[in-house]
């Protein structure tokens, strides 16, 4: 098995505490530390297009939404994306989900020419 497999499986395996976790506003860190710092950091994303690698069941896709970012989620979850999808489907924020592994991010190969 693939490593990133393995580490997906494991997080599929952990959904339900992990989501309960970040959504019950348990994880202090995130809350209190980076979060405001990095929000501090990025400034306005109104009208930005955001790509949030390892998004996770969607927490902060959902918060750069709010404050008018257009924001696509990618994490290698399947778990957390098919959370991520049932919330958005419930909120609406316009966030697109994929599932994908961070290092191999098929769905958006483009190609570029180099003059």
């Amino acid at each position: 098995m693939v490593k990133s497999d393995k580490l997906s499986k494991e997080w599929d395996a952990a959904l339900e505490s992990w989501a309960d976790f970040v959504r019950e506003g348990k994880d202090y860190y995130r809350e209190e530390m980076n979060n405001p710092a990095f929000f501090n950091l990025v400034g306005n994303v109104r009208g930005k297009q955001i790509l949030d690698l390892a998004c996770g069941e969607g927490s902060n896709a959902r918060i750069l939404a709010r404050k008018g970012a257009k924001v696509v989620g990618v994490d290698f979850s399947k778990k957390m994306i098919e959370l991520a999808i049932q919330t958005e489907k419930e909120e609406k924020l316009g966030i697109r989900y994929y599932v994908s592994d961070a290092a191999n991010l098929k769905e958006f190969r483009v190609n570029v020419l180099i003059w």
